[in-house]
C-alpha cells in the first residue's frame, strides 16, 4: 500500500483529531507517519506509529514556557518580540535553504499524500512546502470554520444564527470586527512590532519563493491560519453544524473519536455512583490564569456541597491540586486529569469548555452538555451546542453556585436536553460507520 505522512501540531487536540483516522488507514495496510516539531512526540502513542520530529536545531524538545503570572505588560511585549524574532528569522532560513530538511524527510518517505492537521499557525508552513512537492495534499481538522458568510458567524463567536433581518445583520457586523481584528493585528504585526509575519508581508513573502499564488490564500477565513486552496477534510459529521450548507472542497467525515487512545488511571471506589454523576473539566489547554481557574472551579466545589444529591469528579488540571481550595465536599472527587472517555460512561451532565474533541465525545457517549466557551472556535462550538438542544451555553464572567446549579436543574429535569443528544448521538454513530475520513484519504492514494 501507500506511505501516508500527516503534520501536527504539538497540543494534544490537534493529534488527538487525527489519531481516529490514522489507525483506520494503518489497517488498510497504509504505512503511516507522523512528522512535526518535537514537542508533538509526548502526543503520539510511538508504539503505533511511526514519529519524525522536524527543524529540532530550531525547535528542540522541552517543557513549554511556564506561565508567569507577575510578568509585566512591557516584559510581555519583549517576549512576544523576540519569539517573533526567532519565528522571522526560521521562515528567512527555510527560504534560505533550510527547507532542505523537509523535502529530505519527504524524498525518503515517498508518501502518496500528505495530511496537514489544520488546528494551529504553523500548518500554513506545512501545507505550504508540501504543495511545492507536488504530492496530493489535504486539509484534516476539527473545526467547524468557514469563509465570510451571511448565514453563519465567525467560529469565534457564540451567536445563533436565524433567518430574520436582524439576525443576519449581527453576523455581518461580527464578521467585520473579526476581520478588522485580523488587520489591525496584522498592522501591530508590520509597524509596532516591526515584524514580517504579517499576511501582507510575510505571506506574500513565502508565497513568492514557493510559486504559490497568493491569490488563492484564503485570509478571509475564521481559522488561526490562513488557508491555502486545498481539498479539507472536517472531522466532525454535518448534523452538528448550524446549516445544511456546501461548501465546495469540504468533506465531513465521522466523529474520528480515538476510543483506544492512553487515558490516565482513577479510583471509582471515590465515587458514589448511585447519585447523577457531573464531570467537569476544561481541557488541556490553559486559557485561564490561574487565579481565574481557581476562581471557576472553586465555584463548582461550592455548588458540588450545596447539592449532595450530586456526585461529582472535577478535574482542574496539571497546575492545580486540592491545596488550592477550601472546603471540598465528600461529595466530590478532585483530581489533576480524569480518564475522559471511561468517565463520560457513566456521566449525566458534563462541564466543560467547548473544546471540539470533548464535545464530540460527550454526543458519543449521550451526556448533555453546560459549556463555559474560553478561546477561539470554544464559543462557536457552544453556540451549536445550543442550537441543537444539546445542553447550555454560560458565561464564566456571570458564573454564581445559583446560576450553575439553576442550569443543572435544568438539564435534568427536561426531558428535551436528553432527547436531542440522542437524536445527535444516533447520528454520529451512523456517519461514524461509514469511516468517510480514512476512505476519501484512501481514495486519494490511487
Amino acid at each position: 500500500m501507500a506511505a501516508i505522512i500527516f503534520f501536527v501540531h504539538p497540543i494534544a487536540g490537534s493529534v488527538n483529531a487525527s489519531l481516529k483516522t490514522a489507525r483506520e488507514l494503518k489497517l488498510l495496510g497504509h504505512d503511516i507517519y507522523f512528522l512535526g516539531l518535537s514537542r508533538c512526540k509526548r502526543f503520539i502513542p510511538i508504539s503505533d506509529f511511526n514519529f519524525i520530529p522536524l527543524f529540532e536545531s530550531w525547535f528542540p524538545d522541552g517543557e513549554q514556557i511556564k506561565e508567569k503570572e507577575s510578568l509585566f505588560f512591557w516584559h510581555k511585549i519583549g517576549q512576544r518580540r523576540r519569539n517573533i524574532k526567532h519565528i522571522e528569522t526560521f521562515l528567512d532560513a527555510l527560504i534560505a535553504g533550510e527547507d532542505k530538511e523537509f523535502y529530505d524527510a519527504i524524498q525518503k518517505l515517498n508518501p502518496k499524500i500528505m495530511v496537514v492537521v489544520a488546528t494551529h499557525y504553523d500548518s500554513f508552513i506545512w501545507a505550504l512546502l508540501s504543495y511545492t512537492t507536488g504530492i496530493n495534499t489535504i486539509y484534516l481538522h476539527d473545526t467547524l470554520c468557514g469563509t465570510q458568510s451571511i448565514r453563519v458567524p465567525p467560529i469565534t463567536t457564540d451567536i445563533i444564527p436565524g433567518e430574520s433581518i436582524v439576525e443576519k445583520l449581527k453576523i455581518i457586523l461580527a464578521w467585520k470586527k473579526y476581520l478588522f481584528k485580523r488587520l489591525a493585528t496584522d498592522f501591530i504585526y508590520s509597524s509596532v512590532l516591526k515584524s514580517q509575519l504579517s499576511v501582507k508581508t510575510g505571506l506574500a513573502k513565502l508565497c513568492k519563493h514557493y510559486k504559490y499564488p497568493i491569490k488563492l490564500i484564503d485570509i478571509s477565513t475564521d481559522m488561526l491560519a490562513p488557508k491555502l486552496k486545498l481539498p479539507e477534510i472536517v472531522l466532525c459529521p454535518k448534523e452538528f453544524d448550524f446549516y445544511d450548507i456546501e461548501r465546495v472542497g469540504r468533506y465531513y467525515a465521522g466523529a474520528s473519536i480515538d476510543l483506544h487512545r492512553k487515558q490516565p488511571s482513577f479510583s471509582w471506589e471515590r465515587v458514589d455512583t448511585g447519585k447523577p454523576l457531573i464531570y467537569c473539566a476544561l481541557g488541556s489547554l490553559n486559557c485561564l490564569s490561574k487565579p481565574e481557574r481557581i476562581a471557576f472551579f472553586q465555584i463548582i466545589l461550592d455548588t458540588a456541597k450545596q447539592h449532595q444529591e450530586w456526585s461529582w469528579i472535577v478535574a482542574v488540571g496539571d497546575q492545580l491540586d486540592d491545596k488550592n481550595f477550601f472546603d471540598i465536599s465528600k461529595n466530590v472527587v478532585l483530581v489533576k486529569t480524569a480518564p475522559q472517555l471511561k468517565v463520560l460512561e457513566k456521566t449525566a451532565i458534563m462541564i466543560n469548555h467547548g473544546g471540539t474533541n470533548t464535545i464530540k465525545e460527550c454526543i458519543w457517549f449521550g451526556v448533555p452538555m453546560i459549556v463555559f466557551p474560553l478561546a477561539f472556535d470554544n464559543y462557536g462550538n457552544a453556540a451549536r451546542v445550543a442550537y441543537q438542544g444539546l445542553g447550555l451555553k454560560g458565561s464564566m464572567n456571570k458564573l454564581t453556585t445559583s446560576i450553575l446549579a439553576f442550569m443543572i436543574m435544568q438539564i435534568q429535569e427536561n426531558p428535551y436536553y436528553r432527547m436531542q443528544i440522542k437524536i445527535m448521538q444516533k447520528k454520529f454513530e451512523e456517519a461514524e460507520r461509514l469511516k468517510a475520513g480514512s476512505s476519501i484519504i484512501n481514495t486519494f492514494c490511487f
